[in-house]
């Protein structure tokens, strides 16, 4: 049953005066999870919800007689799984990072059930996760130890991956985090080597700390990235869906300052008005277009192949 405004306020009332969510939700014949969601989510933002993340993960240990790109291993050689060693969210442009990592004893024993579940809390607040190369690792790897560790699906969020994003934008000389974030000028993650995932492997405590770190590092880096290339995103989540405004703001980054003084957005069947972002520069047009009832009755349109 979806509620009102309304009664997701008294909910937000009635939590803080200290009644359990299983009684709210039995007050209101609604589930428990979905009490958690109202008073996590949130109601009345300004800004959605939207979590820098990066993870860094333990290496396959296997069997092989070989080593080569012309090797190659099967499922039956793996002599012990990768595990999750740390994680690092970041809200965008808030102070502070919120990570987590192994301690030596759960590296040892690869057991990263404790640091998941926080990884997990912090997905499940979030309307929107940023990661580089998001889609094929950082979101496929956190979901199937969430599985493992027996974990629920978190509340659906939206993906944007900057590896894909500066793939589609233009085709710098490479892609990867460190290569963007210098050519850029921005914040640089920290350098390390394959030494250091051993050592936390093997439960070194300081190397797990480095490995924090270093995650930490990527983050920030991270952010910078997102920022510099979100005005050139022409997929990006449109974020006045996420929250109460009473003006048009930029989708990519909120702003109200829209310049309206340039070219028109054309598409097959359409004509619409154009902006230009007055603060990050992002380009955007209206949902309606502006062709009168005989230009649109007079328009015709090409056979689609």
């Amino acid at each position: 049953m979806a509620l009102s405004q309304k009664r997701i306020r008294e909910i937000r009332g009635l939590n803080k005066a200290g009644l359990s969510n299983r009684k709210i939700a039995k007050l209101y014949d609604v589930q428990e999870d979905s009490v958690r969601r109202y008073l996590s989510k949130g109601i009345g933002r300004t800004v959605p919800n939207i979590l820098i993340a990066d993870i860094e993960t333990a290496p396959l240990e296997v069997y092989s007689w070989g080593i080569g790109s012309k090797v190659s291993l099967g499922h039956y050689q793996i002599k012990s799984e990768w595990y999750i060693l740390s994680w690092a969210g970041k809200w965008l442009l808030k102070d502070g990072v919120i990570s987590d990592v192994v301690t030596p004893a759960e590296s040892l024993f690869k057991d990263d059930a404790r640091i998941c579940k926080s990884a997990w809390d912090a997905i499940e607040k979030a309307d929107i996760v940023v990661a580089h190369n998001a889609v094929r690792f950082d979101v496929r790897k956190l979901n199937a130890r969430f599985i493992v560790n027996s974990l629920p699906p978190p509340s659906p969020y939206q993906v944007i991956d900057t590896l894909k994003q500066s793939q589609k934008i233009a085709a710098f000389s490479s892609h990867k985090l460190d290569h963007l974030t210098k050519q850029f000028g921005l914040a640089q993650k920290d350098d390390t080597d394959f030494d250091l995932w051993v050592s936390c492997i093997e439960g070194d405590k300081k190397a797990l700390k480095r490995m924090l770190k270093y995650n930490i590092s990527d983050i920030y880096a991270l952010e910078g990235l997102y920022l510099y290339l979100r005005p050139w995103m022409k997929s990006h989540p449109n974020l006045g869906l996420y929250c109460n405004h009473d003006s048009n703001v930029c989708p990519n980054c909120m702003n109200t300052k829209l310049d309206w003084n340039i070219n028109y957005y054309y598409t097959p069947a359409g004509r619409y008005e154009a902006f230009r972002c007055g603060k990050c520069g992002a380009i955007g047009s209206s949902r309606f277009s502006d062709l009168t009832a005989d230009e649109k009755k007079n328009l015709v349109k090409s056979v689609a192949r």
